[in-house]
This record gives C-alpha cells, sequence and structure tokens, in this order.
C-alpha cells in the first residue's frame, strides 16, 4: 500500500486480465492479502530438539501468526492482532491516513476491520496443528478477545507489542502496515530459529505436519515460478490495488539479485521462515529495511520480508519448493468478477482431503455476497 510522506509514487489505472481460477495467480497477487541499529545477534546455532518452534498470527496489517522451530518436535506460536474497530486504534489510524491514497489497498478499511479472523485461525490451528506450542500475537497496546478459544490453546499465549518489535524504531509508529511489521519479525524476543508465520485470513483446512513446513533447516515454500516483466514495466501497475502484492513480491526478488522475469511467488499460505535468515538480510540491506519499516500505510515502493527470504534461501539451494496443489486462495474482488455459484463450488474445495490451507482476503466482501460464509469456513476449519 502507501507510505505516508515516505516518496510513494502512483501510477494510473489499469485493467488486468482474469484469471481462470478464483486466485490471485494472472494478477500477481491482490494485497491481503523502521532509527537506531538493532542489537547485534548471532548466528543461530540451536540444535534440533533444544527448543520449541514458534508460530505468530496477525489480522490485516497489525495481528500476525507465525510458527518458529527448530527441532520439529514442538513448535511455538505467535499470533499478532489490533481491532481496527476500537475508537483508540481507529483514531489514530485516521490521524495518520493519507487524504488521497495513491493505491487504494493501503486504506481499505476491511484491513482493520475485526471480523474473528484471528478466532478462525486460531481454532484451525488447534484443530489441525496440535503440535504448536508458544503464540505470540503482535499487537498495538490491545488484549485480544481470546474467550472463545480452547483454554490449552490461550495457556501458551504470548503477547508483543509493537513497542518491543520496534524499540529502536519507535519513531515508525504508529503503523498500521503489515510490510513494516513483518520487516521486524525476527526480532521477538525469544522467537525460535525456525518458525512459521500465518496472516490471519489464512485457516488450516486440514491435518499440517512438521514437515509441511520444514525438512529439517530448508523451509518448504509454496508458490510458482513467474514472469512479472510486464507489471515492472507498466508504471499503471503501481496505482491498481490488485497488483501491490505482485510489485513488493517483485522489489523483494530485485534485493535478492533475482529479475522480475522469472521470480518466485508466494502462495497465500503460511510462510516457513528462518530468525537468523532475516537477522542477516537486515544487516546486508540495513537501508532497503529501514526504509521498509518506515512506512505507516502499505506502499509499491516496498518488499515483502517473506519474499526476500525466500529467494535467499532459494539462492543459498536451502529451501524445499513444494509442488503439490494444496492450497486455495479467494482473492479480493472473486465475488465480483465471477457467478456466485462458481464461487461457492470453489470454497466447498477447502473440504476436500488433499488441501490444507485456505485464504479468503476480504471475508466482509464474501460474506455480503454469500450470508452463510461463516458457517461455511467453520465447517472447513473444523477437526
Amino acid at each position: 500500500e502507501q507510505a505516508v510522506g515516505e516518496g510513494c509514487e502512483g501510477g494510473h489505472a489499469a485493467g488486468v486480465p482474469l484469471e481462470h481460477r478464483l486466485s490471485d495467480a494472472a494478477r500477481g497477487g491482490p494485497d491481503e492479502d523502521v532509527g537506531v541499529a538493532a542489537p547485534a545477534r548471532e548466528e543461530a546455532t540451536v540444535e534440533d530438539g533444544e527448543r520449541p518452534h514458534d508460530v505468530g498470527v496477525r489480522q490485516h496489517d497489525v495481528a500476525r501468526l507465525e510458527v518458529v522451530g527448530h527441532g520439529l518436535e514442538a513448535r511455538d506460536l505467535r499470533p499478532g492482532r489490533v481491532d481496527g474497530d476500537d475508537p483508540a486504534h481507529r483514531a489514530k489510524r485516521q490521524r495518520h491516513q493519507p487524504q488521497a491514497a495513491r493505491n487504494a489497498n493501503a486504506v481499505n478499511p476491511h484491513r482493520w476491520a475485526c471480523n474473528d479472523e484471528l478466532g478462525y485461525c486460531l481454532r484451525s490451528i488447534a484443530n489441525h496443528a496440535p503440535w504448536i506450542g508458544r503464540i505470540w500475537i503482535i499487537t498495538d497496546a490491545q488484549q485480544p478477545d481470546l474467550s472463545r478459544l480452547p483454554a490449552d490453546l490461550v495457556a501458551r499465549v504470548r503477547i508483543v507489542d509493537h513497542l518491543t518489535l520496534f524499540a529502536g524504531h519507535e519513531h515508525a509508529l504508529p503503523t498500521f502496515n503489515s510490510l513494516a511489521i513483518e520487516t521486524l519479525l525476527w526480532r521477538i524476543p525469544g522467537l525460535a530459529e525456525r518458525f512459521v508465520y500465518f496472516n490471519d485470513d489464512v485457516f488450516l483446512t486440514g491435518p499440517l505436519a512438521p514437515g509441511d513446513v520444514f525438512q529439517g533447516a530448508a523451509p518448504v515454500l509454496r508458490g510458482a515460478w513467474v514472469d512479472q516483466s510486464a507489471i515492472a514495466a507498466d508504471p499503471a501497475s503501481r496505482d491498481d490495488p490488485a497488483l501491490l502484492n505482485a510489485l513488493t513480491q517483485i522489489n523483494a526478488a530485485a534485493l535478492a539479485g533475482f529479475g522480475a522475469d522469472r521470480l518466485f511467488r508466494a502462495a497465500h499460505v503460511v510462510h516457513p521462515l528462518r530468525r537468523s535468515v532475516l537477522a542477516r538480510l537486515y544487516d546486508q540491506h540495513r537501508a532497503a529495511f529501514v526504509a521498509n519499516l518506515g512506512h505507516r500505510f502499505r506502499c509499491v515502493s516496498q518488499f515483502l520480508p517473506q519474499g526476500l527470504h525466500n529467494h535467499a534461501c532459494i539462492a543459498a539451494g536451502a529451501a524445499v519448493l513444494h509442488t503439490e496443489d494444496d492450497h486455495l486462495h479467494l482473492r479480493t474482488g472473486a465475488v465480483l468478477d465471477y457467478p456466485l455459484p462458481q464461487v461457492r463450488a470453489y470454497l466447498a474445495r477447502a473440504c476436500q482431503p488433499q488441501f490444507k490451507f485456505l485464504c479468503v482476503n476480504d471475508l466482509p466482501q464474501v460474506e455480503a455476497a454469500i450470508p452463510d460464509t461463516r458457517a461455511w469456513i467453520e465447517r472447513a476449519i473444523a477437526a
């Protein structure tokens, strides 16, 4: 999305051809969808079995889910969220929000609405990934309502405030930008070397095993090699809300030395990440990281931290590319672009055993068109 006073340029609106699926494969991915140098860090030397894995969850731009693990026996879960309907949070956001966003994706109000995606996400983890240990919730001076979650899951929850994550980068606060927060995930105190990060609009719909996210030290990456050179070359793409994610992935790949004509586009699934890789990338590209975390709202000039991490692992031969079709993505606008029976049929596939992940980018939009969407999600995430 766009930054406030951060030199985020715009372009001209452009249409993008629709694809034969309801995901964002043809569009490059609609959006889901910071100072002082950090303390010195040592390269990770944690041995398998020494500590559990971590997971975290986020709710649009402020809540997030990560999994961190290195032993792959026990795991930790880290979610983060913000209630955008909270009057104090809404007033703070409106004080900093640009009057005319150059990319509408940056200020979509659904990004901060509290639609219980975090609850669905966490319950799906309880149902399908019981091996996960601690859960870290990144929040902006808020306490999430966990009353409807299983007691054993709540007992694993830890809260991480933005002030902790952005220590030394307080000038960038408040932030309403998931890309800025994702830039600093590796700074969570106590985070394991290997972890998995969930966006809160990603739900597990089938059993998830440790080997589905890490094989040894190597993250298991879901996505595809794509040619995004046409998007990169077209100035009009910078104003298209559906292309913000694609542009941030192009920027991430470029930092790692990959051209837009052949980059690995991450799918809208859980993201296995290595803390030491992100820490090292911060040291190697400090100016880019500081610029990335300084945008209070999302901007087309930013890079996707997960994308940079993935390309760095691929370049080092330290990643496993997963080719099975085990995930579904209902992108923003699908209920407007496709007949609703086709959308329903697509959603129903999440109950098929081969699918482990479902991403629903804009739940309020889908629910307005398909009123029983929440009942359907309950069925999809059920154990």
